[in-house]
């Protein structure tokens, strides 16, 4: 079963709003003395996959390496990751998440989380429940399709045949 071309621009439409209010609570969070949401996917990228090298950071997050580069420096210079030798190879740096960047990034998280209950209000616990599961779907859909994408473009290369 295919979804209808309505339902599609619906989703879309409705897909943009989500991001436009979730920026707006990510942005009042910041305010609040939270950390920004690049540097929070950041250090989230480090704590649930561990330590590693940046380029294995900027992959899970789709960060640039030079993006990434300066998110990392900003984070290191406020003691939340420190970048030490690779043992495998000593060219490398493997980038970790300090335990002040751990404390911080809990901060943030409590801070975007008030302030998304200050604006969701009456919701109840099911509620909030049935929309994490639903973003959780989409974005597992939208992961799966991204990769899916990325296969077909490597076994059919531009301009190959």
């Amino acid at each position: 079963m295919f979804v209808q071309d309505q339902t599609a621009i619906e989703l879309v439409s409705e897909t943009a709003r989500f991001i436009r209010n979730a920026r707006a609570v990510s942005f009042e969070a910041t305010k609040a003395g939270a950390l920004n949401v690049p540097l929070s996917l950041v250090l989230e990228a480090l704590l649930n996959h561990g330590s590693c090298r940046a380029a294995q950071v900027g992959e899970q997050i789709g960060f640039t390496p030079s993006v990434l580069s300066r998110h990392i420096a900003e984070l290191e210079e406020h003691g939340l990751v420190e970048r030490v030798a690779d043992p495998d190879d000593a060219r490398a740096r493997i980038v970790t998440i300090t335990e002040h960047g751990r404390k911080r990034l809990h901060e943030s998280q409590q801070l975007r989380a008030r302030r998304l209950i200050d604006r969701i209000g009456v919701w109840d616990e099911v509620q909030a429940a049935e929309a994490v599961q639903a973003l959780g779907l989409l974005s597992d859909r939208l992961e799966r399709g991204a990769a899916d994408a990325r296969s077909d473009d490597d076994a059919h290369p531009a301009g190959g045949s």
